[in-house]
């Protein structure tokens, strides 16, 4: 994990992190260590992860294998069904984009990122 992302391992946390989207874009990236695709998932956040710094965005890291309740609450509280891997993008107390598998892309991230970067300064 890399040092500027925000494990997430209470469920507490989830509220900290959509309340936090009301001012600031929240990634919430769910990773499964034992899982290939998510593997993929995981090296394509991690490219551009210098990139999305000077947006402000925060990336926010589960680990599904060590954390299942806290992704299991976060398909709860967001209402997206769980998958893994899996990358939501939250913004005023709202999941905007979220993506799976091999949907997860460097360019859609930093696309989507930069979107709800914009769409706050309206």
């Amino acid at each position: 994990m890399r040092k500027n992302w925000v494990e997430t391992t209470d469920t507490e946390a989830i509220e900290r992190i959509i309340h936090r989207s009301n001012r600031q874009p929240q990634i919430i990236f769910k990773h499964s260590t034992r899982c290939g695709t998510s593997s993929s998932a995981y090296k394509e956040l991690d490219r551009i992860t210098d990139d999305i710094a000077p947006l402000q965005v925060e990336i926010n890291y589960v680990d599904v294998i060590k954390n299942r309740n806290v992704s299991r609450m976060i398909a709860e509280r967001l209402g997206v069904k769980h998958q893994s891997p899996q990358i939501l993008l939250v913004q005023n107390n709202n999941v905007i984009w979220h993506a799976s598998h091999y949907d997860i892309t460097a360019e859609k991230i930093i696309e989507k990122s930069k979107e709800a970067v914009e769409a706050l300064s309206l």
